[in-house]
């Protein structure tokens, strides 16, 4: 991507998108003490949807530029499963069980993406670290979720789910950059 401004300007403006989305949760986050992400995200659903919509376009526009213009089809299935995962949760209650399956659907992208860079990315050293590191946060940020869930333990899960999609934001950011 180094020198491509095309690519840039997509990758701006996800930036843009997600910062705003966060803006929005972040808002209604004052007016709700929720235990988890989710709850959030039905407070405000409609405009979360709204962008989601224009993340996934921006997001698969630019994945499709990076990614399957090298033939790399791994990471783009892993963001449209991803968004798949998104748009599920935002449909679906988290009464629901499909919620549930929507949320495994998310966060096994998020990890199959992650490793499959961790894998196959051949860079610099100082960017290979990082995302090793951030990989391994990664796996520990969801091995905590994934017991806090089945252990069915009484823990709010909104802060690791906070970190685990913040860790995964940071890894994109610094990968495409």
């Amino acid at each position: 991507m180094q020198g491509n401004k095309p690519y840039r300007i997509i990758l701006v403006g996800m930036l843009f998108v997600y910062l705003f989305t966060i803006l929005c949760v972040y808002d209604e986050s004052y007016k709700s003490n929720t235990q988890s992400i989710s709850h959030l995200l039905k407070s405000c659903e409609e405009q979360v949807f709204i962008l989601m919509i224009l993340m996934g376009f921006l997001t698969c526009l630019y994945e499709y530029y990076i990614n399957l213009s090298n033939k790399r089809i791994m990471p783009f299935c892993c963001i449209i499963f991803l968004l798949i995962g998104i748009y599920g949760l935002l449909i679906y209650n988290i009464n629901y069980t499909e919620h549930y399956f929507f949320a495994f659907v998310g966060f096994c992208s998020i990890l199959l993406y992650m490793t499959y860079w961790l894998v196959y990315y051949n860079i610099n050293d100082n960017k290979r670290k990082f995302i090793k590191i951030s990989c391994l946060l990664q796996y520990i940020f969801s091995t905590i979720l994934v017991l806090i869930l089945f252990l069915n333990l009484s823990y709010s899960i909104f802060f690791i789910e906070g970190l685990v999609l913040l860790n995964f934001a940071i890894f994109y950011i610094i990968k495409n950059y």
